[in-house]
């Protein structure tokens, strides 16, 4: 496996994760980036940023609140879904390796960002399916109201 293909570094870890490898691999994937790969931020194509949601302007709430969608929160659409958004398939190549995903956001305790957990299946190499998550923090990006890192 190439390990610096994240959809078959996924499948490894998985099949064989134990805390001290879910710990491991933090260290050297995540925190000191060991494989020294790099994911900067497109700047091609040039998507603007949503400015109305609802017939409002988009402030740091809404956006927000665009994030949560559907999970059961107070301040959540009507339909209040145990996930935030699903997966459709066939948008990237790296979530189709995934059979069944979702997602969730939901408020940071100090309210100045969000969590991130994608919640998703993964095939291990033994063919079995194993529902796993991530855990990622995202933060408002350059004062843009809507704009993210996540």
């Amino acid at each position: 496996v190439d390990l610096r293909d994240q959809v078959g570094s996924y499948r490894v870890i998985v099949s064989n994760e134990t805390p001290q490898l879910e710990e491991f691999s933090l260290c050297i994937l995540q925190q000191n980036n060991c494989f020294q790969s790099d994911a900067p931020i497109l700047t091609e194509p040039k998507v603007p940023v949503l400015s109305q949601w609802r017939g409002r302007p988009v402030d740091l709430e809404a956006a927000r609140q665009i994030f949560i969608g559907h999970l059961e929160d107070p301040a959540s659409a009507s339909s209040k879904q145990p996930w935030s958004w699903k997966i459709v398939v066939g948008a990237n190549p790296a979530y189709d390796a995934f059979p069944m995903q979702h997602q969730i956001f939901y408020p940071t305790k100090s309210g100045d960002g969000l969590w991130y957990d994608p919640v998703f299946c993964v095939e291990t190499l033994q063919g079995e399916l194993v529902w796993t998550k991530r855990h990622y923090r995202c933060v408002p990006r350059g004062g843009v109201p809507g704009l993210w890192t996540l």
